[in-house]
């Protein structure tokens, strides 16, 4: 059975697993506070944190990373609000 990951290295050590998401959580927050400054709303009320497990790439190199999120959905509405993901960065060149 297929589980999607056929790529992900199956000897990743736990303590470098921890310390790549300690460092995108650091990034991660910068950003969420800058962003929550420039457009005005309370991170604590205003914003959902959705958990990711960042592991280095095998396929790209590790200064890249693969992001794992479960169950991603394509839209999702509660109450009043609509949340849409965005799963693919920036295409170079296009």
């Amino acid at each position: 059975m297929d589980n999607g990951l056929t790529h992900l290295d199956a000897t990743l050590d736990a303590a470098e697993v921890v310390r790549v998401n300690d460092g995108v959580q650091a990034r991660r927050d910068l950003i969420r506070d800058q962003l929550a400054r420039e457009i005005g709303v309370d991170p604590a009320q205003d914003i959902v944190h959705v958990p990711i497990l960042y592991v280095p790439s095998a396929m790209l190199g590790p200064a890249l990373l693969d992001a794992l999120t479960a169950g991603m959905v394509n839209m999702l509405v509660t109450d009043n609000h609509c949340t849409v993901p965005k799963p693919f960065g920036l295409v170079a060149r296009g």
